[in-house]
């Protein structure tokens, strides 16, 4: 994946998933999208989380709310 987007300059992905525990989340985003900014809703959800990552220098993204 981290091939994928790094050839197809992705500066945004929306991830959803449902295995990741929530202290691994930082160690699999970095190797995905290494420099990147990001968030999830992890912390309010334990049955399935979507994480969000984006190229800081070419979008700003700010997160309004985070529910489960």
């Amino acid at each position: 994946m981290r091939l994928f987007l790094r050839r197809n300059k992705v500066n945004m992905i929306v991830i959803c998933e449902y295995r990741v525990r929530e202290d691994r989340v930082s160690s699999i985003i970095n190797k995905i999208m290494p420099s990147r900014e990001w968030c999830t809703n992890s912390a309010n959800n334990v049955r399935g989380n979507i994480w969000v990552v984006w190229n800081l220098g070419v979008i700003n993204f700010t997160t309004v709310e985070n529910s489960a």
